[in-house]
Order: structure tokens, then C-alpha cells, then sequence
């Protein structure tokens, strides 16, 4: 018996049970009750108010994600979701509260119309160059928020960069700071370089049992195998539940005639025209001469509208379209300027229009044909109804469906079976998955840790029915366990014997560089190979320079030429760099003025950091270390 069957067979026990339920909700909220007994308090708490673990969790997949984005799907998930990098993340969290908590303590509010204004302006929220509401409600969702929530951070936001705005404003900088500064990133160097190798150096170098041994045992968690699991899992989503239902043909036709506005092609027309170019500020003098010039050409292809291509190929003043005889192509509404675009759609196929002014000057337009701007017929569009009715109607059902499946997997929890017979859907099988994830519904967090708990590696029962994303739900079994082991030291003592070779190289590479630009400032220098000149520059690295090679470079005192300097080059060995000349270096003004405001957005950034530590210093942050990890 489901639960849902017991409790419309015991209405009466339902009721008081739902009314035990009832009471702590009423003076707590749904909310409090849940988080109170999943956990006392969140990561930090900022002036008595908690930052919860939700909202962490989301920060932190937030930033990882920009992180993959930038770096790539193939680098592992594990390599940034570091305990660093939540606590980094973390630190964010608490300056935006702290910051947010002294913007309204001080009375700066977000009027309605500069948050509307705000959210209508994001790109990401743009759809045909508009405002799109179902990007904005897929946006809400997908951060596990309400509208007002997601809104109430936005009014946070914008109240807290007028609380920062006031020192920013501040952080003027005299113009010598920023010369100065200008004039030292134009600075060019003329070097030479010498490298001593770390593998040059390391080629002699053979660890003793002794060292290997000690390497092994210090570093035991750097040979561990990673633990993992092979799982079953099966996923409902609106997708699959619409593409599972009957919909009727007369449904598909009824939805045709109730939206026939969709189904209309964009009307297009095919236009050549002729341009006497005339500024939309000139002198009437010009204007007129122009003006008399479009009339002479109106009149030639008015009088042999066969010539209009010949005509506008030798008086038209657009190149772009001068060579065609004018053709501009076809297009559809809003791709042309207004006067030009009301000339168009007034003509009829074949037609030439009279003068038209716009700010480019004078046009002669003539209508070569029109497409579109009827209903496409039902037959041409009725797959796309049936893949929209089927997504609306799975959305739909999705709810019922879910319930089944939240129960399905809880009732029956050795198996997912009968939950993927009971709703049509497929086992699916993953070997082989580490807590680092895997792609889709594999990389969702909640998933990982729920596949990894005892209860699922021990006893092999069935997930919950875990949100993966808007309308889906997952569930997991675990089938296979492997623990993290340790590889035997025979296993790893080449790769131990690699890296002690290294090392010792780049430790033999380092003294050699160090002890080699100290005996260069001697009065008897050593001779050595140095090659090929090269121009270093600060603001166009050269090929193969590190940072911190330029850096080196540029930070010593080049008064007295040659001078000297050392940079670690990993995985390489150590450059030593000869400078012998020194230049100055003309910056174009536009790039210059470009330097002068990003070191004045630097101050003005040191001046909002250090406003937003001087209000953290004073406010009551609680860190709660181990929910931050």
C-alpha cells in the first residue's frame, strides 16, 4: 500500500497527523522547520543573520562553473571546488552582507523603477533585443529562487554600489600619478637571456632508497586511487513525460488555429535603390545641388524604369550597393531606417518610389518583389505543435508524475525498477564515478554526495528523488563501491623517482642562477652564451616571457647598463636576463587615457575594499569553519 492510498484509507488518522505537522509551520515557517533539523546554521552569519549553506553552495557552483567556462569541460570539477575557493567564496558573501547591512542601516534604498530598469537591461535576459520573461523566470529558477528573493538581491546589489559609489567617486588621481605610471608601462627593455635547465642539471641525479621511502610516506594521500562508484539511475523529466502521451490530432489543429499569429512568415521585400549622398547637417547650397541631382536621376529611371540598375550604378553614392545596380537584397521590417523603411513597404512590386530623404541623403527606390507575410500552412508547421503541445502537457503532468516517482523509489528502495516500469523510463548505468562528477545530471552535486553516503554505498537503496534542474528529478543506486586505496610504493616508485629528479633539478637550477647573477655584478663577470637580443615590453609581453620574467626584467635599476636579472622559469630551469639598453616608449593617447582610468578604477576599487573591511572589522561575523569547507 502507497502512502497516498493509506492516507485517503485512514482520512481520520491523516487529519491529526497533518495537524501535528501543522503547528510548528505556523510559528516557524515551512522553511525554518526543514533547515533546523538538517542543520543548526549555516557556513557564517553576518550581524546575528545566517548566510545559509544553500546559498553558499550556489555561489560556489556558480563560481566554478565561470571557472570551466573559462578553462574548459575537460579540466576536472575537483580541481576548483577546493576548500580555498568556498572560503574565498564565502568571504564574498559576507562583505555583500556586511556592505548590504550598512547600505540600509543608513537609509539608501532602490527605487522600483531603477530595479525594473536594471533586471530589462541585462544582456543575458535579452531575446530579439528585448526584455524576455521566460529567460527571466528560467534565470529565477535555475537559482533555486523566488522572484522576490532574486529581486530583493538585486535591490541589495544596487543599494550597496551607491554605499561604495561615495570613495570611488573619491579616487581621483593628479594627472602626474597617472603619467608617471603611463610612462613606465612604455618603457622598453633590450635583453639577452641564458637558461640553465632544471633536466640539464638533473641528468646525473639518482635518489637513494632512503629519499624515495621518505617522499612516500610524506605524500601517501598524493598516491591514493580515487573512490568510486558504479550506479543505476533513472530520470524523470517534462520531456519524457510528454513524450509519452496520446495527443489527439484535433488537439494539434486546435492549438494551430488558436495561435496562427506564430505561423506568420516575417514579410520580406526585395529592393534595389539609388543614393545622392548629402549629410543630414549640410549647407542648404549642398542639399539643394544634391536634391537636383536625385530629381535628373528620378527622371531617367522614371522615363525607362529598365535602366534603374545602369543608372544607379553611375550615380549612386553606395558602394556597397553601387556595383549591383542598387540591389540591397531582401529584407523584412526594422532592418532599414525609418523613412527608407516606410518608402519600401509602400510600394508595390515593380513600383519606383519618388525622392525619399533620410540622414544619408536622397533615395530612389524601386521594389523588385515581395515574399512572405502569409500563414504557413498546418502541415509545415505540425511537428513543431506536437513538440510544443507535448512540452507544455509534460509540464503539466510533470507534478503527478514526480509524486509517483518520489514515492516509487522511497517504498521500493532495493531497486529502480519498478519506478522506471511504472513511469516508462530507462535504467542508465554510470562506471566508474568519483565525487569530482561526471557530465548532465552526473555533475549535479546533491546526486554525488547522496551516491556517496553510507546509506547508499552500504545498504544499495535507492536515492531520493533528487532535483537535477528545472521539471527533473533523479534517483541513484549503487551497485559497485570501490574505496580509495593507496598504491603500493613498487607501483609509484618511478613516478617518485621523476619527481625527486626534478625537484633536485630545479633546487640545482635555482642556486646555479642565484650564485650566477651575483658573480655577473663582480668585478670579474663570468663569459657566458647569452642569445639573441629581445625587446621586452610590459604592455606586449614576448613570446615565451613568463610574468614573472618581465617583472624581473623591469624591476631592476637600469641606470648603469649592462644590468642583471634572475626569474624562475617552471618546469624549465632559471633565466638569467642581460639588459642593455633602455627606451622610452611613445603610448598613442588613446591607449594612454585608456591606462589613466583602469590605475584610477584600481584606486577606486582599493578605496571600496578597504570601506567594506573598515565596516567588516566592526560588524559581528561569525565563521562557522566546518560548514564553510
Amino acid at each position: 500500500m502507497t502512502m497516498l492510498e493509506w492516507i485517503r484509507t485512514n482520512k481520520r488518522w491523516a487529519q491529526v497527523i497533518l495537524a501535528l505537522l501543522i503547528l510548528p509551520f505556523a510559528f516557524t515557517g515551512m522553511q525554518g522547520y526543514f533547515e533546523r533539523n538538517e542543520r543548526n546554521r549555516g557556513p557564517a552569519a553576518v550581524g546575528g543573520t545566517e548566510i545559509a549553506q544553500a546559498e553558499l553552495d550556489r555561489a560556489v557552483n556558480a563560481q566554478v562553473d565561470r571557472l570551466k567556462a573559462t578553462y574548459g569541460d575537460k579540466v576536472d570539477r575537483a580541481m576548483f571546488d577546493t576548500p580555498e575557493l568556498r572560503r574565498s567564496v564565502l568571504d564574498q558573501l559576507i562583505d555583500q552582507r556586511v556592505a548590504g547591512n550598512a547600505a540600509r542601516d543608513i537609509g539608501l534604498a532602490t527605487p522600483d523603477e531603477l530595479l525594473r530598469k536594471t533586471i530589462a537591461s541585462e544582456p543575458s535576459l535579452q531575446e530579439n533585443g528585448a526584455f524576455s520573461l521566460q529567460k527571466y523566470r528560467q534565470l529565477i529558477a535555475a537559482q533555486g529562487a523566488t522572484e522576490r528573493d532574486f529581486e530583493n538581491r538585486i535591490r541589495e546589489g544596487l543599494a550597496t554600489d551607491q554605499l561604495v559609489s561615495v570613495p570611488t567617486a573619491a579616487a581621483r588621481l593628479p594627472a602626474a600619478s597617472s603619467a608617471q605610471v603611463v610612462a613606465a608601462l612604455g618603457q622598453k627593455r633590450s635583453v639577452q637571456s641564458v637558461v640553465f635547465a632544471s633536466a640539464d642539471l638533473a641528468s646525473d641525479v639518482v635518489p637513494t632508497d632512503e629519499q624515495i621511502g621518505a617522499y612516500y610516506e610524506a605524500n601517501k594521500r598524493q598516491f591514493q586511487t580515487q573512490e568510486t562508484v558504479a550506479i543505476e539511475y533513472v530520470v524523470l523529466d517534462a520531456a519524457s513525460v510528454g513524450a509519452k502521451l496520446e495527443v489527439p490530432e484535433s488537439e494539434l489543429r486546435s492549438f494551430y488555429e488558436q495561435n496562427q499569429a506564430r505561423y506568420v512568415s516575417q514579410e520580406q521585400r526585395d529592393a534595389s535603390h539609388i543614393l545622392i549622398a548629402v549629410a543630414a547637417d549640410a549647407k542648404p547650397d549642398d542639399i539643394a545641388r544634391a536634391e537636383k541631382k536625385a530629381n535628373e536621376a528620378l527622371a531617367r529611371v522614371k522615363a525607362a524604369p529598365a535602366s534603374f540598375a545602369q543608372v544607379a550604378r553611375e550615380l549612386s553614392d553606395d558602394p556597397g550597393s553601387r556595383t549591383a545596380g542598387g540591389a540591397l537584397g531582401s529584407f523584412g521590417r526594422g532592418a532599414m531606417v525609418k523613412p527608407f523603411e516606410d518608402a519600401v513597404f509602400a510600394l508595390q512590386a515593380g513600383q519606383i518610389s519618388g525622392l525619399v530623404r533620410t540622414d544619408f541623403g536622397f533615395h530612389i527606390i524601386k521594389l523588385n518583389s515581395v515574399t512572405g507575410g502569409g500563414t504557413r500552412p498546418f502541415a509545415e508547421v505540425r511537428a513543431a505543435i506536437e513538440s510544443e503541445v507535448r512540452r507544455q502537457l509534460g509540464k503539466q503532468r510533470f507534478a503527478e508524475a514526480a509524486e509517483q516517482f518520489g514515492n516509487q523509489v522511497y517504498e521500493q528502495p532495493d531497486s529502480l525498477k519498478p519506478v522506471a516500469d511504472k513511469l516508462g523510463l530507462t535504467i542508465q548505468r554510470a562506471d566508474k564515478l568519483a565525487r569530482s562528477g561526471g557530465e548532465g545530471v552526473l555533475g549535479e552535486r546533491k546526486l554525488l554526495d547522496a551516491v556517496f553516503s553510507d546509506d547508499a554505498i552500504n545498504a544499495h537503496h535507492n536515492t531520493a528523488a533528487i532535483e537535477a534542474g528545472p521539471d527533473r528529478l533523479v534517483s541513484a543506486r549503487v551497485v559497485e563501491h570501490a574505496a580509495a586505496q593507496t598504491q603500493p610504493l613498487d607501483a609509484v616508485r618511478p613516478q617518485i623517482v621523476s619527481l625527486l629528479k626534478r625537484q633536485e633539478g630545479a633546487a640545482r637550477a635555482l642556486q646555479r642562477g642565484r650564485d650566477t647573477v651575483q658573480a655577473l655584478k663582480s668585478a670579474q663577470p663570468p663569459t657566458l652564451a647569452f642569445g639573441a637580443v629581445q625587446e621586452v615590453n610590459r604592455l606586449a609581453p614576448t613570446a615565451g616571457l613568463p610574468p614573472a620574467a618581465v617583472a624581473a626584467i623591469f624591476s631592476v635599476d637600469a641606470s648603469k647598463l649592462p644590468a642583471y636579472a634572475g626569474a624562475e622559469l617552471p618546469g624549465v630551469g632559471f633565466a638569467v636576463y642581460r639588459i642593455t639598453a633602455v627606451t622610452d616608449g611613445a603610448i598613442e593617447a588613446p591607449q594612454a587615457q585608456a591606462i589613466g582610468a583602469q590605475y584610477e578604477q584600481a584606486a577606486a576599487l582599493a578605496e571600496a575594499n578597504a570601506l567594506v573591511g573598515g565596516l567588516r572589522s566592526r560588524a559581528k561575523v561569525a565563521i562557522h569553519e566546518a560548514k564553510s569547507r
